[in-house]
């Protein structure tokens, strides 16, 4: 990691998060995004010395950082080098079939987003990487070069909703016809040339999240990662969502709705015909954001934005 400890990283509603996800003292816990470890340090300090906690991360860093800072808990958890949409398989592989809650803190680390190498910033010149994972084939070098005109469009506009995604998709595909776009800093002036310097610093956070969402498939990864989680909750047991951008809220928002006993059906229907489920209760009928005093603090809370539900049932 160089000189990028996980322990500069600051853990975003820390207290909210422990008061939404516990319910049970003793109880087994998962948190889904490791990550510096934050979140899951305060988890483990709030439950009895009888209470378990799964860590799971995409990024094997984070799993080497959690066992070389955080030793002191290791006989509490298990750690798994892994995705979202196998936790079902990694419960039942650990011989757990219900837990107590279950935790996303969607955003990146620090230590990922400040790392040149790892490519997420266009604020640091690194190689077009992205990858959470490093041991997958598919680059943001591999979709920014390889990609047609009409995928990258694409991207853009579903992953980013970048409204100037048209020109930014056909300037990337004229600029790589003098050579392949290898570095963010490429990337990142291709895009300012293309857009209003007024919309510059929000045209590249979006376009730079499209390109990561589509390099780690991250929207399908939340939506089956949370199905699995939901139904591994035993009765009374907590999902809990930390979101940085509006895509990830909306989806986390559409599976709450649909699993509370929302109907789903189209408003000009005369009668409900989904016969919705109510599996979820919500917790919290509108996000959970950070107090003044911690978006103060630390400015990339400012986005972030809590959800909380419970399982059904007794």
């Amino acid at each position: 990691m160089g000189k990028h400890s996980p322990l500069a990283h600051t853990p975003i509603m820390k207290e909210e998060t422990v008061s939404y996800l516990l319910t049970d003292l003793s109880g087994i816990y998962v948190d889904c995004t490791l990550g510096a470890g934050g979140h899951t340090e305060a988890i483990l300090k709030a439950l009895n010395p009888q209470g378990r906690l799964i860590g799971i991360d995409r990024d094997q860093r984070a799993i080497t950082n959690f066992r070389r800072h955080f030793a002191r808990y290791l006989s509490r958890v298990t750690l798994f080098h892994s995705r979202h949409a196998l936790l079902g398989d990694l419960l039942k592989g650990e011989g757990i079939f219900h837990v107590h809650g279950v935790l996303f803190d969607l955003g990146l680390a620090s230590f990922q987003i400040d790392e040149p190498g790892r490519g997420f910033s266009y604020l640091h010149d690194g190689p077009l990487d992205m990858r959470v994972d490093s041991s997958q084939h598919i680059t943001a070098e591999t979709v920014v070069n390889e990609y047609g005109e009409g995928d990258l469009a694409r991207v853009i506009r579903e992953y980013g909703e970048e409204p100037s995604w048209r020109r930014v998709a056909r300037a990337i595909v004229r600029a790589r016809l003098r050579g392949s776009i290898e570095t963010t800093f490429q990337l990142a002036e291709i895009v300012r040339r293309n857009i209003p310097r007024a919309h510059v610093i929000k045209s590249l956070s979006r376009v730079f999240q499209a390109i990561r969402v589509e390099v780690n498939g991250e929207l399908e990864e939340l939506r089956q990662g949370l199905e699995v989680a939901v139904a591994f909750l035993k009765p009374g047991g907590r999902l809990v969502v930390i979101c940085y951008q509006s895509l990830e809220d909306r989806a986390v928002k559409s599976l709450f709705w649909r699993l509370s006993g929302v109907c789903q059906c189209p408003k000009n229907l005369p009668q409900c015909v989904c016969s919705p489920r109510k599996d979820l209760q919500v917790l919290t009928r509108r996000a959970v954001r950070p107090t003044a005093q911690e978006r103060e603090r630390n400015p990339r809370a400012r986005s972030a934005r809590l959800r909380a539900a419970q399982k059904m049932g007794s």
